[in-house]
């Protein structure tokens, strides 16, 4: 299953561009970035839609055809906030690019593209990001152009797991007796944790 992500491509060089990452693009600026994120980008439409529709490779091969159709028309990017990292935005556009599945209005049937296809906006978005990082994480670990990014990926993960378990030990450090386990036990399942944390020996947990 091949798809086009020219434009899934184009979007990911300008958000990083857009939003004062321009110091990772200019870093390997050019076809060399063009040509690695390409490869990435394509990897990571397939990966996701045969998530999606494991058994049901006419399925899985609509829900490709739609991710890749909804990023060529570009939403705007946005900038980041203060303390905002690369990964927290990149997942936050990629979140703003699928929503519009969701819409009814723009399939003229009464039905949304995201309801025809069986799937939610925003969970195909979650897992597009997944695979998006994790391909780049991968790839980067074999250096070459796509090395800065993932090392970036990489800082933006560790600051951010750090920032859950802060939160999630101040919450609970007043409550005596609590173990180290109970804390893992308990902690807020949000899809940031990366085993292995050098570039591209990672896999989502």
């Amino acid at each position: 299953m091949a798809f086009a992500t020219d434009d899934l491509t184009a979007w990911l060089i300008g958000m990083l561009a857009d939003a004062g990452r321009g110091t990772l693009v200019s870093l390997v600026f050019g076809s060399k970035l063009e040509r690695a994120l390409s490869s990435v980008t394509g990897e990571t439409v397939r990966r996701t839609a045969e998530e999606v529709y494991p058994d049901d490779p006419q399925r899985a091969g609509d829900v490709a055809l739609a991710i890749t159709e909804v990023f060529a028309v570009q939403a705007p990017a946005g900038s980041l906030a203060r303390g905002e990292t690369t990964l927290e935005l990149l997942r936050a556009g990629v979140a703003r690019q699928l929503a519009v599945l969701d819409d009814p209005e723009l399939t003229g049937t009464g039905q949304s593209s995201a309801e025809v296809l069986g799937v939610r906006a925003g969970m195909l978005a979650e897992k597009l990001a997944d695979h998006l990082v994790s391909a780049i994480l991968a790839r980067g670990s074999r250096g070459g152009p796509l090395l800065p990014l993932a090392n970036q990926l990489n800082h933006d993960l560790t600051h951010l797991n750090l920032e859950m378990w802060d939160a999630h030990a101040g919450l609970r450090g007043g409550q005596a007796g609590t173990t180290i386990g109970q804390h893992a036990e308990a902690a807020p399942s949000r899809r940031l944790v990366w085993a292995g944390c050098r570039c591209g020996r990672s896999s989502i947990i």
